[in-house]
């Protein structure tokens, strides 16, 4: 054979051979973007993983961390309950029937997650976060598990969607929207044309020594922002709280550093142990800054502020329309979901 000849053949060879490769690909390509019937491939910006198949009709939904909240705003109840179920519910005690509640199996802790309950709650669908890798190894043998990297969203608004991408209930998602748009306008229109020129902070009480002050990442504060208020240049971006070594979410500031997180109007969680937050109180340092001007402390009980859901969002409102433009929300732009957190002088009875 000439080499002319070899030439031609080995060029057809190889040309034969990149096509295969080609055809091998693009099969490869399908088997890795199509799912079996009754599930559907889910891809999102937040999602940890590499795209995977859901099913695309749940009806046994496990959320084993703070999504769970999304998920019942939107709707849609989780066969099983966790720590941060627990907290919410504290937050908001009529959220769900107590029938409900009791059908809800108890995983425990994320972190060290109670294996037996959740293989028990017999999921199609399990929900976490990047949080918990060793749950979510475990999750991942029992049922499809869509892993969220939180951290990624800019806003809470983003981690809803996600959710709300995962449960098909995108309608429901915007109709909650369109509710909290409507009161976050409310209380622009309450605040007037000064409210760019009102100043918040948000911190909690760490211990007797220490307060941790928030930085815009906090939910609250998100809410907040979309009135038009505004945090002091005192307070860090969550681009320097990190690079400072403390995360993206808040900063400890000491006794002796309280003028940072001063502000017309200062939202304080308070401390779940009274000895720790009496500590505090008593110090000469945090009197002397609380007592030139008290009335722009506003105390927190609960963790609702931290806690990103739609939920959540209607009962910071309810704190804005109190403290800062000093309404009754009920009066001017009521909360819709008000019942699942306020008593009525009969129930207190």
């Amino acid at each position: 054979m000439s080499h002319k000849n070899r030439s031609v053949l080995f060029t057809r060879l190889l040309l034969m051979l990149l096509a295969l490769l080609a055809i091998s690909s693009t099969v490869i390509a399908q088997e890795a973007t199509e799912c079996e019937a009754g599930f559907r491939l889910f891809e999102h910006e937040l999602l940890a993983t590499e795209p995977l198949c859901i099913p695309e009709d749940p009806q046994r939904i496990a959320f084993i961390e703070s999504s769970i909240a999304y998920g019942i705003g939107l709707g849609v109840n989780s066969v099983t309950s966790n720590y941060y179920f627990q907290a919410i519910l504290s937050d908001f005690p009529a959220l769900l029937d107590e029938e409900t509640i009791s059908k809800m199996v108890d995983v425990g802790n994320t972190w060290e997650i109670n294996a037996e309950a959740l293989l028990e709650a017999n999921p199609d669908l399990i929900i976490s976060a990047t949080w918990y890798p060793e749950a979510n190894e475990y999750a991942e043998t029992i049922a499809p598990t869509v892993v969220i990297d939180h951290d990624k969203a800019k806003t809470w608004l983003e981690s809803f969607d996600i959710i709300a991408q995962i449960l098909g209930r995108t309608e429901e998602r915007d109709a909650l929207l369109v509710d909290i748009d409507k009161r976050v306008k409310d209380l622009a229109e309450v605040l007037g044309e000064e409210v760019t020129e009102t100043t918040f902070t948000v911190a909690i009480i760490e211990s007797p020594e220490q307060l941790w002050m928030f930085t815009s990442k906090n939910f609250g504060a998100d809410m907040a922002f979309s009135a038009g208020l505004r945090m002091p240049d005192s307070v860090p971006t969550p681009e320097e709280a990190d690079a400072a070594g403390f995360g993206l979410y808040a900063v400890p500031v000491s006794l002796e550093e309280l003028p940072l997180i001063d502000a017309d109007h200062i939202f304080l969680f308070t401390n779940y142990d009274s000895a720790v937050q009496e500590g505090l109180f008593a110090s000469p340092l945090w009197q002397n800054f609380a007592g030139s001007n008290p009335e722009r402390i506003h105390f927190l009980s609960g963790d609702y502020w931290v806690r990103d859901n739609p939920i959540a969002a209607h009962r910071v409102l309810d704190d804005l329309f109190r403290n800062i433009a000093g309404v009754d929300p009920a009066e001017v732009s009521p909360n819709p979901f008000a019942y699942t957190y306020e008593v009525t002088e009969e129930e207190a009875e």
